[in-house]
């Protein structure tokens, strides 16, 4: 998510990651998103099906960088198409990428992300406690 937002925002395309980010770790529907950043519901759509595409796309550039670090030259295509198969059934039980992008924009430490560990982990979550009971 990263990489793609540096690519979006290098090529002056910063809504594009807006719309992505509030969609996908804001939860907020399309109509909100369109809202929020002053675009037309229209434009919304369109970032995030092209920001979606490019997740998607870097997605797979990566998994097929992973299998050829590991991978014999010769079997490097047969190993990417069963691990992207394995990822893709992954994503098919949890909910697809948008649920997995949620959970890990979920499970990050916000305060270790301002300084700049960005793959620091919140800890396990404690019981909050009603400072204002009703």
């Amino acid at each position: 998510m990263e990489s793609l937002a540096a690519e979006y925002y290098a090529q002056s395309k910063g809504d594009y990651v807006r719309v992505l980010y509030g969609r996908l770790c804001q939860g907020l529907t399309n109509p909100q998103v369109a809202e929020a950043l002053a675009i037309t519901p229209a434009m919304a759509e369109h970032y995030f099906r092209h920001a979606r595409q490019r997740l998607a796309a870097k997605m797979e550039a990566l998994v097929r960088q992973h299998v050829e670090r590991y991978s014999d030259p010769q079997e490097a295509e047969q190993e990417f198409a069963r691990e992207w198969q394995q990822l893709g059934g992954y994503l098919a039980d949890h909910g697809g990428i948008e649920q997995e992008v949620q959970r890990a924009y979920e499970l990050l430490d916000p305060v270790q992300v301002k300084r700049g560990d960005i793959s620091s982990r919140r800890p396990s979550p404690e019981p909050s406690v009603d400072a204002h009971p009703s």
